[in-house]
């Protein structure tokens, strides 16, 4: 009996290290403000119009003051398997761009699993799925075709955008947003059941994406 629960103890403490950001930021929800409603039904709606429907629903609260160590300007989704995403508004993050971006992420973890959509879903393809919700003006083709103009900016190969080279500050990040609301974009056009293929058949679904990033460059 003592194995048993001494067994039992080590694998929760093993979920809540490997989980430590999920944990810390639902920690963090219980002394945040709930976001405007009003805003979460906006960005409720656009993540219904992209996939159709919301199934999922995570927890969603605005931070206006550091929290728990947790302190952001925008917003981030923590995840955990099988457990409802966390989503972290900051002061310049409260609207329904930011929100509805968030939840995007949230819904696509839903339907694609934690497992897939954390190891089986590049961050380019992940990141071009929540601009679609996402209607910020620093992102849209106008804005894409002046980055590309700039001198001293990198069109990134999409099979080689890793997580860190993604996320980069200043306007290089900015074009890589841009890129990934593109190529997404063309995908859905292309495919309008996308879903379906980006569920049964991730390979595929990659590939003919990689083809429409390719040509947004």
């Amino acid at each position: 009996m003592k194995y048993l629960v001494r067994t039992g103890y080590l694998i929760f403490l093993l979920a809540l290290i490997l989980n430590y950001r999920w944990v810390h930021a639902a920690s963090a929800t219980l002394l945040a403000e709930p976001c405007d409603p009003t805003l979460q039904i906006q960005a409720q709606q656009r993540v219904a119009e992209l996939f159709g429907t919301t199934q999922s629903q995570p927890l969603i609260h605005c931070l206006t003051q550091p929290t728990l160590g947790i302190w952001l300007n925008h917003g981030t989704t923590n995840f955990a398997p099988m457990l409802p995403a966390v989503v972290l508004i900051g002061p310049k993050g409260n609207n329904v761009d930011v929100l509805a971006h968030e939840w995007v992420h949230a819904e696509t973890s839903h339907r694609l699993g934690f497992l897939q959509r954390s190891f089986g879903l590049p961050t380019w393809i992940d990141e071009g799925l929540a601009m679609q919700a996402d209607h910020r003006s620093d992102y849209n083709q106008t804005a894409l075709l002046k980055y590309k103009q700039q001198p001293g900016l990198v069109l990134p190969e999409a099979k080689r955008i890793s997580n860190s080279d993604f996320f980069v500050a200043s306007t290089q990040g900015k074009l890589h947003y841009a890129l990934s609301r593109c190529a997404v974009a063309g995908w859905l056009d292309l495919r309008p059941d996308w879903l379906d293929v980006l569920t049964t058949d991730r390979p595929a679904a990659i590939n003919e994406l990689t083809q429409t990033f390719n040509q947004c460059k």
